[in-house]
């Protein structure tokens, strides 16, 4: 099981200088023959904006253009973690083992207040 950010545009340009990137982070799971199926988590489409001037600071820095793309794919991956997506859907996915049958009832769980 792992996560993966799957760019769904090409990048669309802001007025402030940044970068928009259309997002879907998904989370890698196995089926009953082996096989990785990616199903997007809960609130992971987004849109992710990356600052311009770090694009044309890795793009006119030195380096490979292999390692250039991966220094882009860094920032990118930095700009989803910021929305704590992963825990987020890890705890999402625990307390959905606890409950019976495996779905949260929304309507059906009260805890007692005091105010």
């Amino acid at each position: 099981m792992g996560y993966r950010v799957r760019i769904t545009n090409a990048p669309e340009i802001s007025t402030n200088g940044a970068v928009i990137f259309d997002t879907f982070t998904e989370i890698g799971l196995v089926d009953g023959e082996g096989n990785t199926v990616w199903q997007l988590i809960p609130g992971g489409h987004q849109s992710i904006r990356i600052d311009g001037a770090d694009i044309i600071a890795i793009v006119n820095g030195a380096g490979t253009t292999n390692a250039k793309l991966a220094a882009i794919g860094e920032l990118i991956k930095d700009a989803v973690k910021v929305h704590g997506l992963a825990p987020s859907d890890l705890a999402n996915r625990a307390l959905l083992s606890v409950y019976p049958g495996g779905t949260w009832p929304v309507d059906g769980f009260a805890l007692p207040l005091e105010v």
